[in-house]
């Protein structure tokens, strides 16, 4: 194998652990479907609530209080073994003022919504920079149309339920989104765009019925209620992100299981079940997503009260605020001396295409282990790497590259090469 940059050297390193990883976690009893995997990221004895990124692709994870929270940081780099599971230490709990929601956003920091306000916090340290806008509670998010902040507003909706506000972060504008009677929303928790950002959805309750409530945009700061899909009786569906490919909803819920929606048909289908009680959700740049939870399951069977973060991998959505890098197909088969296409997207944090930026195709393990291919994105951020292979058996590929000079990678690709008869 030729060199390869120290920064992706370590990127490697923490990919192939979650290779071997894969295959033996199973913190949804179920399983997940073909073309997912699923592995115990982190575990923590502080709270579990939203999740969001460091510049270095570390995870930082809140302990969900309504205001004064700490953050939970888990190194991307390094693994340690504990109950026959590779996990990602936590390597540092820094005091803040978080709430639950904590989101990235294009202008690199990150934000958290509390009773205080919207709190902007440095993503290397987490320390507050500043407070701004309302009080809020439990979930926020960034409009990819505008860059404004849209959370849960509370103590001062118009109506007699619950309410969105938006808040720009560059100048201070707050304004109400939507808001809700008593009789259709009157709780607001995880909230998250289609791809599109035409569509707000949210987990929205109702009493003690929590459902997926549909925003459609009226305007740039401005939505209105559309519809609900299902019932969510039962599962109260909390974190919530969106598959890049089939444009479907996936919800990580309190009753510890991940539903699939289609939006377009409202057709609910569980994904995975036999987990714990799920809270908020994000989607790093390998789209894969991380969802929190509040208990561990480890490989061995052994299960603990800690906190925990589950990620699932299969192509997600990665929101607006985080670089993403997508590896196209996530499991393909094809005959030896046939060629396999792999394909990377590159997107910037405002959603751009990465153009002309350098990427290193790496075979991780199988029958072609070692082989790499560099080469750069096109101006719709897409690289190719086509390959063959004379040996059957099972191909793991990832894609790195670096932003700001730190160590990126896609999420993992498998090839499956069959004997030719």
């Amino acid at each position: 194998m030729r060199s390869i940059h120290p920064l992706l050297s370590c990127a490697i390193v923490a990919i192939r652990a979650a290779v071997a990883l894969s295959a033996q976690s199973q913190p949804f009893s179920s399983g997940v479907p073909a073309g997912f995997t699923q592995e115990l990221y982190a575990v923590s004895t502080g709270g579990y609530g939203g999740i969001a990124f460091a510049p270095n692709g570390d995870v930082w994870m809140t302990e969900c209080q309504f205001n004064n929270g700490s953050l939970h940081r888990f190194s991307a780099s390094t693994t340690i073994m504990v109950n026959g599971t590779n996990i990602h230490p936590e390597i540092a709990v820094a005091p803040s003022d978080t709430g639950c929601g904590l989101v990235n956003h294009p202008n690199g920091l990150m934000y958290s919504v509390t009773t205080d306000g919207i709190t902007e916090l440095d993503p290397n340290t987490g320390a507050v920079l500043r407070t701004l806008g309302d009080p809020g509670f439990l979930s926020l998010v960034v409009d990819p149309r505008t860059d404004r902040l849209i959370y849960n507003h509370v103590f001062g909706c118009p109506d007699t339920g619950a309410c969105l506000y938006t808040l720009d972060p560059v100048t201070g504008d707050n304004r109400l989104f939507i808001s809700f009677s008593a009789d259709q929303v009157t709780g607001i928790d995880g909230i998250v765009f289609d791809p599109s950002g035409e569509r707000l959805y949210i987990s929205a309750a109702l009493g003690y019925d929590t459902r997926v409530a549909v925003i459609r945009r009226t305007g740039k700061t401005k939505g209105v209620l559309e519809r609900f899909l299902g019932d969510g009786k039962g599962l109260s569906p909390d974190g919530l992100v969106f598959h890049r490919g089939h444009h479907e909803l996936f919800t990580n819920d309190n009753a510890g299981t991940i539903t699939q929606w289609d939006v377009n048909n409202d057709i609910e289908t569980t994904f995975a079940s036999g987990g714990f009680r799920g809270d908020l959700a994000n989607v790093g740049s390998d789209g894969c997503a991380m969802l929190s939870q509040n208990a561990t399951r480890y490989a061995d069977g052994t299960e603990t009260s800690d906190s925990s973060i589950v990620r699932v991998c299969g192509g997600f959505n990665t929101e607006h605020g985080i670089v993403s890098g997508h590896l196209r197909p996530v499991n393909e088969t094809h005959k030896v001396r046939t060629a396999a296409p792999l394909t990377a997207v590159l997107r910037d944090p405002s959603g751009d295409p990465l153009s002309n930026y350098p990427i290193t195709f790496t075979v991780l393990s199988g029958p072609n282990a070692g082989l790499t291919r560099n080469t750069v994105t096109g101006i719709d951020g897409r690289a190719e790497f086509l390959y063959t292979s004379a040996s059957a058996g099972a191909d793991v590929a990832v894609a790195t590259y670096t932003f700001n000079s730190q160590a990126m990678q896609t999420n993992q690709a498998q090839i499956i090469w069959t004997p030719r008869k």
